[in-house]
């Protein structure tokens, strides 16, 4: 079904060179067949092509992080997306993973309290924050004075 689906993207790549969506829906398919050089082509001329596309930038973040470990170059991608919409709280969500699993706690929290901030009943970045407060001591004392500043507002 992936070589099907790769097939006809690859025609219609042929027909409309600068079609960002063919190229992103090139990206997945390659990405699943575990062709990650190509997946990578795909995925930055998506986002070359549509750069006002988050969706496409998402999915090129998450590729670098996931699968290439280029975390650096996902956190640009995340920042960049952030620049142009500082009250994207999937991203800030995402940041804030990306800074726990880099075993920056302190970096992780601040993103999950500007999660909490735009969007107060965000259960993700209260449970993130419920799991970093039980796993160290110093994160906790971070999320706790920075609750209480958030209960100032």
């Amino acid at each position: 079904m992936l070589d099907e689906a790769k097939t006809k993207f690859s025609k219609a790549l042929v027909a409309d060179k600068e079609n960002s969506i063919i190229h992103n829906n090139l990206a997945d398919v390659n990405h699943k067949q575990n062709n990650l050089e190509e997946a990578e082509i795909h995925c930055l001329r998506a986002t070359e092509l549509d750069p006002a596309n988050i969706d496409f930038k998402k999915n090129c973040a998450e590729f670098y992080f996931s699968e290439l470990g280029r975390v650096e170059d996902a956190l640009r991608m995340y920042t960049a997306i952030l620049e142009a919409n500082p009250k994207d709280v999937e991203t800030l969500l995402i940041i804030g993973h990306v800074c726990a699993a880099m075993e920056n706690p302190k970096e992780a929290v601040e993103f999950y309290q500007q999660a909490l901030q735009i969007d107060t009943s965000n259960k993700h970045a209260r449970e993130s924050l419920n799991r970093l407060n039980s796993s160290n001591l110093e994160v906790s004392q971070v999320t706790s004075n920075a609750q209480q500043q958030q209960n100032l507002f």
